[in-house]
């Protein structure tokens, strides 16, 4: 099997999405897999699902995954985007991630786990959090922070947090949380 193939079942992408490359940097401990569509694909509006060419693709974009053996493992693709006649232009849906998140599906599912489990911490240990700042974001491009200097807005100091759009969801031991534009606070149990 070649690499191609399998990190097309690893990543769970079906048509149209293929894998184009795959790039192991053993140096860096980093496998970085590009994505792609074939030419002359048509997606749906991801407002009203009507299908459409694409228009243009935006910039690419960098996906945490999870990792692969010890590697860090990041998805790249340029996401398309349609011109619908009745929303305008727009990014498709993706089918590894969240829109504007920036890790794939299956590696929050992961980190949501491990930081329900563990504290921030131990996920910092088993890598899934990379960086040195202690009271913002973590990780670099990826979005992942923690709030870490005592009790702020009622969330415990080992909370874990992921930006989704104007959200930030988190975790703390036994609770989700989200918090939205300039505070606000709503706590699931």
């Amino acid at each position: 099997m070649r690499d191609t193939e399998l990190y097309r079942h690893l990543l769970g992408l079906g048509a149209p999405w293929e894998v184009e490359r795959v790039e192991l940097s053993v140096e860096e401990g980093r496998v970085d897999v590009l994505v792609a569509h074939p030419g002359r694909t048509r997606f749906a509006c991801p407002d009203c699902e009507h299908e459409l060419s694409v228009y243009d693709h935006s910039e690419e974009r960098v996906w945490r995954h999870l990792d692969s053996c010890a590697f860090l493992t990041f998805l790249h693709a340029s996401p398309p985007r349609v011109k619908c006649p009745e929303h305008g232009v727009s990014q498709v849906g993706l089918p590894w991630s969240e829109r504007r998140s920036r890790f794939t599906t299956l590696f929050e599912r992961l980190a949501i786990d491990v930081l329900a489990a563990c504290d921030v911490a131990a996920a910092a240990r088993l890598r899934l959090i990379v960086g040195e700042n202690r009271d913002g974001v973590l990780g670099g491009d990826f979005g992942l922070a923690v709030l870490s200097h005592g009790d702020r807005d009622g969330v415990d100091s080992r909370a874990a947090c992921f930006d989704v759009g104007s959200w930030v969801v988190g975790v703390t031991p036994g609770a989700f949380f989200g918090l939205k534009g300039s505070g606000a606070f709503d706590l699931y149990r």
